[in-house]
């Protein structure tokens, strides 16, 4: 009898074990890593090494470290650096272009244009 008690404890802990697991997993909140796909963690990453030091200074495996990403995700979202970059750029670029743009006055002739798009920009803290 004290030999079947035995195997029942031992056969129950692991029940227990993985139930008290699977209940603390689901209290658990989500990592970023795990609700952020992996692609927008790759260009969040490269923007902040580009804002850092520079375009220039992307690497593919910096920012795969960065974004907790590996090198075939990268690939297959972007399938090179120079790919990656350019969408960096447009992403960072786009949006404070628009803003500049949305500024300035499209009946003014094209030198005042100019001038107003440029004033913008100075303005804008970068």
């Amino acid at each position: 009898a004290a030999q079947r008690s035995r195997l029942v404890e031992a056969d129950a802990s692991p029940c227990l074990a993985a139930s008290f697991i699977r209940a603390y997993k689901h209290r658990m909140p989500a990592s970023p890593t795990a609700t952020t796909p992996a692609r927008e963690r790759l260009l969040r990453a490269g923007a902040r090494q580009a804002r850092r030091a520079g375009v220039r200074s992307i690497t593919v495996r910096a920012v795969c470290q960065q974004a907790e990403a590996n090198l075939g995700s990268f690939v297959y979202h972007f399938g090179s650096r120079d790919a990656f970059v350019a969408e960096v750029i447009e992403r960072w670029y786009g949006p404070l272009l628009d803003q500049m743009t949305a500024t300035v006055d499209l009946a003014l002739p094209p030198a005042e244009r100019l001038r107003a798009l440029l004033t913008a920009a100075a303005e804008v803290p970068w």
